[in-house]
């Protein structure tokens, strides 16, 4: 069995983590654009951090004896309790905001790494499932263009 001191010592490092990555998600929130990935990592961290809080709290309750400490202690844990949970339900909620990537790339089979595509007298290559675009786009399309005229 654990002694109550170490308990203690536990309970505030675990305490300790959490207040600072509080305060990091406080900043993470206010940043413009959200970092999703950030939101993401704390919201795994204070997954992590309230579940471990919460047991060692369970434990350092059970070994307390006197009453009023009893009661101090469980009112000390629900009050971080609300705070994790709190954040973790504006992580969610800000992460719902962030607009998800329209861009998705094909899915690249390895018997279909180069194919042609016919469109009456105009072949347009395909690189890895992708039409070819952007300024070579349009010399490709020239070339095609007089090698069908000629």
């Amino acid at each position: 069995m654990t002694d109550l001191p170490h308990l203690k010592s536990v309970r505030a490092g675990h305490k300790g983590v959490l207040t600072r990555k509080l305060n990091e998600f406080d900043d993470a929130l206010v940043a413009s654009p959200i970092n999703s990935d950030a939101l993401e990592q704390l919201k795994v961290v204070f997954e992590e951090k309230f579940d471990k809080l919460r047991k060692t709290n369970d434990e350092i309750v059970a070994l307390l004896t006197d009453e009023t400490e009893i009661v101090t202690k469980i009112e000390a844990g629900d009050l971080m309790s609300d705070s994790i949970r709190a954040a973790l339900f504006k992580i969610n909620r800000a992460l719902r905001s962030v607009p998800t990537s329209t861009f998705a790339m094909p899915s690249v089979r390895s018997d279909s790494f180069c194919k042609i595509i016919r469109l009456s007298e105009l072949t347009l290559n395909l690189l890895m499932g992708v039409i070819l675009n952007g300024p070579h786009f349009g010399i490709l399309l020239n070339q095609q263009f007089i090698s069908t005229v000629t």
